[in-house]
């Protein structure tokens, strides 16, 4: 166990300590960041945001990103050397500095959308709280990694009602007894009547 430059007290891996290799409790990177945001003068930021704004389409309400897209859906802009999520670093240049461990959330959940009206800052419970209210999360077939169709788990639900075993109807379905349980319980698939 070491000990950060401010104070935190951290674990660190032996080969870590032999190769002179220093880990940080974290609170260097931050503090870099906030370093960062303040070196980033006028100038740069008019810079910024002119760079920014090549790379914005607007779309009706939405300012659409054209620019490089990262496999998860959002767009990605290089901020100060930093690379940033386009939506996040649309935030910095526009309303200013974003609080540490805090999202960038859209209201229009449209990941590619970089304008400041349809964005705001929550935390990650905030986030999935607002998924679930809009109804935005994949469910049942549409989740990516289904095997089952609405109409099989609506049977296997009618074969528990009927107290046919979980063993044999995982065995009609080709699933597992722990899922065949969890559909019976309404922990999976909740949303199935």
């Amino acid at each position: 166990e070491c000990v950060c430059d401010c104070g935190t007290s951290i674990e660190v891996k032996r080969n870590s300590l032999r190769s002179g290799y220093r880990k940080s409790c974290g609170c260097l990177n931050n503090e870099m960041r906030k370093i960062n945001a303040q070196k980033m003068g006028k100038k740069n930021k008019k810079d910024n945001i002119t760079r920014f704004m090549q790379y914005v389409t607007q779309i009706e309400k939405c300012w659409v990103w054209n620019g490089e897209i990262l496999p998860s859906g959002y767009g990605r802009f290089w901020l100060e050397q930093n690379s940033v999520r386009a939506h996040r670093a649309s935030f910095l240049l526009f309303k200013g500095p974003i609080p540490d461990n805090m999202l960038v959330c859209h209201t229009c959940d449209n990941p590619l959308c970089v304008n400041t009206d349809h964005l705001f800052i929550g935390t990650t419970k905030i986030n999935i709280e607002d998924r679930d209210n809009k109804n935005r999360q994949a469910k049942g077939e549409n989740a990516g990694i289904a095997k089952l169709k609405t109409e099989e788990v609506r049977k296997i639900k009618f074969y528990g009602r009927q107290g046919l075993e979980s063993s044999k109807i995982a065995e009609l379905f080709n699933i597992s007894v722990s899922t065949v349980n969890r559909i019976k319980k309404g922990t999976l698939w909740k949303h199935v009547k």
